[in-house]
């Protein structure tokens, strides 16, 4: 039996397959990149107490032409300098990590009860993630240091009223203003256009949200983010995962049932501060009527 992308099965999976190799004494051949710490990290632990088992690990640089492989080594190296740490150890270099999909690492790390106030003058970035079905509006201020000022969350309020508190949210601080301008939030973001003048929007893609997941994730590796003792944002954050598709796709999310409106507000503040260029991101600045 050959188990391919064996990291993404369940334990009942070969708990049902292992037993139809006991009559031939088959062989099962598993492959695959380590996905946290079940079945198949069980298994490869196996062969330390058990001759059945044995375990081979190779990682991506194995497998360039330098060596008689496939991939070009430079290829990897781009990958390498694009993911995060962690999204590095498992996808390269073959890793098993504790927090399987984990997408933020030591989220309670980066916590400071010593943020100041606001001084008034400093420039501030606000990211604003709009409130879906059963989701919340979530308003984040970031300084330009990447302390987190404030963050403010609410719902079940009319879009009317929401846009009245964005902009309110911004003004106290004379930010800038990225905000979530995708299906729903793309009328909110006209009209916003009309209230306050230094507003941006975000188009969501899959493309453009794993573009700032990473960069939030990768400006929380390098210390650029200091986080509020917020148990909401915290929590988010922790739980924030990613899923790789057969294909290869990437998709970042919160785990079904949960929310991630703090970490998309964060992500888009982080965006204005770190000055990523902006590629497919609707920009725009619109003045006051006369």
């Amino acid at each position: 039996m050959w188990g391919d992308e064996f990291g993404l099965w369940c334990e009942d999976s070969w708990n049902f397959l292992r037993p139809a190799l006991m009559d031939r004494h088959g062989k099962a051949i598993l492959t695959g990149t380590p996905k946290g710490k079940g079945i198949y990290f069980k298994l490869a632990q196996r062969e330390t107490f058990d001759t059945n088992y044995k375990t081979f690990n190779f990682d991506s640089y194995w497998n360039t032409k330098e060596k008689g492989g496939f991939l070009d080594k430079k290829e990897i190296d781009d990958l390498c300098r694009e993911m995060p740490q962690n999204v590095v150890n498992q996808e390269i270099y073959a890793t098993f990590l504790e927090n399987v999909g984990s997408v933020f690492r030591n989220v309670t790390g980066h916590v400071s009860k010593q943020i100041k106030p606001y001084d008034g003058r400093e420039p501030v970035y606000v990211g604003a993630d709009l409130a879906k079905t059963q989701d919340f509006t979530v308003l984040l201020a970031l300084r330009q240091n990447g302390e987190v000022l404030r963050m403010d969350r609410f719902g079940d309020l009319d879009w009317v009223l929401q846009q009245q508190r964005i902009s309110a949210f911004a003004r106290s601080f004379n930010a800038s203003l990225l905000i979530d301008s995708s299906g729903l939030g793309d009328p909110i973001y006209d009209s916003l256009q009309r209230q306050y003048e230094k507003v941006q929007g975000y188009k969501f893609t899959n493309q453009t949200k794993k573009e700032l997941i990473e960069n939030l994730s990768i400006m929380l590796d390098q210390g650029a983010i200091t986080l509020p003792d917020n148990p909401v944002l915290l929590s988010e954050l922790q739980l924030y995962s990613y899923t790789v598709s057969p294909s290869g796709l990437t998709q970042y999310n919160a785990p079904e049932g949960y929310h991630d409106d703090s970490v998309i507000a964060l992500a888009l503040a982080a965006w204005l501060l770190k000055g990523v260029p902006q590629g497919q991101i609707q920009v725009g600045f619109a003045r006051r009527p006369g």
